[in-house]
């Protein structure tokens, strides 16, 4: 068989070696055209371990935001440690406001779970720009996520004190 395909290197990342180098944009990029599940999960697998491991700083690595949302979705079994080690890194980011964008995706989701972990993200970030992603949750057919998104809301809407004087009648 002369195949034009029988002369093309055959391609098997190193999921190991990709986390050992701390390739954060490899293993997204990875995650984005590989089709192969147990592929795609050493990938996130190895994200999440870059991300536990990184030190928070005072910006956010968006690449890296990407692959754990990604992570956070594909993966039931990476989820609690995927929102964990997104949550580490954003706990020093003065404003989370441009990983607002990336996290909304896990708004979208059919899982409950997946949408509920979104919320709480959004949450922890503190910015009323989420406000209009999570309106709709509002509204969602799944009890949990409605009462969860009516907490962060809560959180996130600044309290109205009233500006209306009180007087004492003599």
């Amino acid at each position: 068989m002369n195949d034009k395909y029988d002369k093309l290197p055959e391609f098997s990342p190193d999921f190991d070696q990709l986390e050992k180098e701390g390739n954060v944009e490899e293993l997204v990029m990875a995650l984005s055209i590989c089709k192969r599940n147990d592929w795609r999960k050493s990938a996130s697998e190895a994200l999440v371990k870059i991300a536990s491991k990184k030190p928070p700083t005072d910006t956010a690595d968006y690449t890296l935001i990407q692959g754990l949302v990604q992570a956070i979705k594909d993966y039931s079994s990476l989820r609690a440690d995927a929102v964990r080690a997104l949550r580490r890194h954003l706990s020093k980011v003065p404003s989370g406001a441009g990983a607002i964008p990336r996290i909304a995706p896990l708004l979208e989701s059919p899982r409950s779970k997946v949408q509920i972990a979104g919320i709480e993200l959004l949450e922890e970030i503190g910015d009323a720009k989420a406000e209009p992603l999570l309106t709709p949750l509002l509204k969602d057919l799944d009890k949990k996520v409605r009462d969860r998104a009516s907490k962060a809301l809560q959180k996130l809407r600044p309290r109205k004190t009233s500006k209306t004087k009180r007087t004492a009648f003599f």
